[in-house]
């Protein structure tokens, strides 16, 4: 029971972090503090959110849960976060005493947002939850082992590509860098079995020879 309530409470944890953690390194200046934000703000690393909570699950549908809630509370703390900074302050263009005079909290803003990424988490959620949790106890680990470097190679890939020419130095080195370690990341988990395979076979070799041979009777005329 204690392990579970560690797990769950683990998950929130990462969950909460990786949410916030994103809009308040927006307005850093310092090169490593705005390549942060970039890494955690992406696609991928919600994504490695799911799945990695979805490991630490000890049933495919518990793994499926965790990797529904863990992105839903991300989802609330990125959004609520944003507001806290003014994201979805409206003025009132119509207000005969300025605009500046009328400025209020868009709450149909705040909602529509923050209940469409909500959806999208319920239904990515459990996938990338039940993804996690066969890359470790499934009998085929591998194509599991590519979901995250598949989805970070994919998602620098399109923005090196469509936002290079007008992004910051540091964008483009951050993207570069995460396609990078990417595909080291699909090779390594390629890799993995094979040499686990390799490994195992002088082992079987060696086991083989340390076998006592059967004693070969003599022939008839020894007898």
């Amino acid at each position: 029971m204690r392990s579970t309530w560690l797990v769950h409470g683990s998950a929130v944890a990462a969950a909460v972090l990786l949410g916030v953690s994103g809009p308040l390194l927006m307005t850093a200046q310092a090169w490593p503090v705005q390549a942060a934000h970039l890494v955690l703000s992406a696609g991928w690393s919600w994504a490695a959110l799911a799945f990695g909570v979805g490991t630490r699950a000890r049933s495919l549908a518990g793994s499926a849960a965790l990797g529904t809630y863990a992105l839903v509370i991300a989802v609330f703390a990125y959004y609520l976060v944003k507001a806290a900074q003014g994201k979805f302050a409206t003025m009132d263009m119509s207000d005969p005493a300025g605009p500046a005079a009328s400025t209020y909290f868009s709450w149909n803003g705040f909602l529509s947002v923050t209940l469409l990424w909500s959806v999208a988490a319920c239904l990515l959620g459990p996938l990338l939850g039940m993804a996690g949790y066969a890359a470790r106890h499934g009998p085929c680990r591998m194509p599991y082992l590519w979901v995250v470097p598949v989805v970070a190679a994919a998602e620098t890939t399109l923005r090196l590509g469509a936002e290079a020419a007008g992004a910051e130095p540091v964008a483009v080195a951050t993207w570069t860098t995460v396609r990078v370690l990417a595909f080291l990341a699909l090779l390594a988990a390629t890799a993995r079995p094979v040499a686990l395979h390799f490994r195992r076979r002088p082992a079987a070799a060696r086991d083989h020879r340390d076998t006592p041979a059967r004693p070969t009777p003599p022939p008839p005329e020894d007898r």
